[in-house]
């Protein structure tokens, strides 16, 4: 099946389905190119000094190579070009062209339950499944009084941006910054997080059966695995630090502060 060929398809053609469009799903398969390139390579060698003899067992490497790849989008982006339109229509041009007797055929009609959700109530107006579950895991649903094929509206997709800190912070230097715990600005002092000091604290804290008191914001909530708990400083300060010491700040201070959190929310928001 070539590109230009395709491209009827591609470009959101209304007439009916294709009679070769379980041909576009199935992807033919993949054997390797080991054997092929050998026969390209252009011998230089002696033909005294090559193989007599020729291994039955394909050139192949990995797993399942043979295996066919369904491109099973390109039946969502159909079905989506037919939202508007009567389910029975759409089912019928579909069954058309794809005969349960051939395999490839009967892929593209079995794919159906999976990707359309036909048994659907309507609760005060609002979609819901059989069970009354308002949420939908299929993209396509057939209106139960009308018969019209549906699409589910998509989710809005967010922008992951980063970890989301626990305690809200200023940074002010490389050893200093603001950090609000439990709704009070405190200034904080860093230092770096080594694994002697720490396991040298956490074999104390066992031998005298108490918690290990070694961060100062973190207090109990630190790990007495060494790796565990430089992963939980680390997502939250951002390097491997620990604070050695806080004061809290003054009124006018934290009005400056808060100033500045404001700021780096809203440029955060905004990126």
């Amino acid at each position: 099946m070539t590109v230009r060929s395709r491209q009827k398809y591609f470009h959101g053609d209304n007439k009916r389905m294709r009679e070769d469009f379980h041909c576009l799903i199935k992807e033919p398969a993949l054997v390797g190119a080991g054997r092929a390139r050998i026969k390209k390579v252009r011998v230089t060698a002696d033909s005294e000094d090559l193989p007599t003899r020729e291994a039955m067992t394909p050139r192949v490497r990995g797993w399942n190579l043979k295996e066919r790849h369904d491109r099973w989008g390109l039946l969502d982006r159909w079905l989506r070009s037919r939202v508007g339109q009567l389910w029975d229509d759409v089912h019928s041009e579909i069954c058309a062209v794809n005969d349960n007797r051939v395999k490839t055929q009967w892929d593209v009609r079995d794919q159906l339950p999976w990707k359309i959700h036909q048994d659907v109530i309507l609760i005060d107006g609002v979609a819901h499944d059989s069970k009354g579950d308002k949420l939908f895991w299929r993209d396509f649903w057939v209106h139960p009084e009308t018969g019209v094929l549906m699409e589910v509206p998509r989710s809005k997709r967010y922008r992951w941006k980063g970890w989301r800190k626990t305690y809200n912070q200023v940074p002010l230097s490389d050893t200093q910054r603001y950090v609000q715990v439990e709704g009070i600005w405190y200034l904080v002092t860093f230092a770096p997080f080594k694994r002697e000091e720490y396991e040298a604290a956490v074999a104390l804290g066992r031998a005298e059966r108490r918690p290990v008191l070694y961060d100062k914001v973190f207090r109990k909530g630190l790990s007495w695995s060494f790796d565990r708990a430089r992963d939980e400083l680390t997502r939250e300060w951002g390097s491997c630090v620990y604070v050695v010491a806080k004061r809290q700040i003054g009124s006018r201070e934290v009005k400056k502060v808060v100033a500045q959190w404001d700021a780096l929310e809203a440029a955060r928001e905004a990126a």
